[in-house]
């Protein structure tokens, strides 16, 4: 996705007009003639390692957060009903 997001505006540019399944299509086969794919597979560990660090701070926060005082009750829950 990080290739992705830093390649597209030049497929677009090369494909006036392409839709979105046609570009991921044109990225596919760019992505399978890259040789060496190391750089990105780098960045891509680099990201999912903030993201582990940003999802655990995350989950200490929401679970040091007070529950809401009618969360524990089963109708809680429950949707709202849409009046007829």
């Amino acid at each position: 996705m990080l290739w992705l997001t830093e390649i597209r505006e030049e497929i677009k540019q090369e494909h006036p007009g392409i839709v979105v399944t046609e570009l991921s299509k044109v990225a596919g086969e760019k992505w399978r003639n890259i040789e060496d794919k190391t750089e990105w597979q780098e960045k891509a560990k680099e990201a999912k390692a903030r993201y582990e660090v940003a999802m655990k701070a995350y989950k200490e926060k929401k679970a040091n957060e007070p529950e809401p005082a009618d969360a524990s009750s089963p109708e809680a829950a429950k949707p709202a009903r849409k009046a007829r």
